[in-house]
């Protein structure tokens, strides 16, 4: 998306690609959501600690509250370019980091 910005239809490009993410954002976060079932009811089926689960679990209830503010964000800037401030800003970013990073990266799986 960042290189749309100096084609002729650049807005327009930015605008169709947020339209696009956001579908994609309420599959992922249903994905996410029905992982987070899976992990909470069957939590004794895995090799994972009480403590690192509950940790797990946490933070991937932390990433799915702030999606709604960050697909607001994005589209008050996007499609409203209204800027945001820095202060009420979301940083997912560094949310998703973490948890990637305490699972071990994208070859993690839970369950056998």
């Amino acid at each position: 998306m960042a290189a749309k910005g100096r084609a002729a239809n650049g807005r327009k490009q930015r605008k169709k690609v947020l339209r696009e993410m956001k579908s994609l954002e309420k599959r992922i976060a249903d994905h996410a959501k029905a992982h987070l079932t899976a992990l909470k009811t069957r939590r004794d089926e895995t090799a994972l600690s009480e403590a690192l689960a509950k940790q797990i679990i946490g933070r991937m209830k932390g990433v799915l509250d702030q999606l709604p503010a960050a697909i607001k964000q994005a589209h008050e800037c996007i499609i409203g370019g209204r800027r945001i401030a820095n202060a009420i800003r979301v940083s997912v970013q560094k949310l998703t980091k973490s948890v990637s990073s305490r699972l071990g990266g994208d070859d993690f799986a839970v369950f056998p």
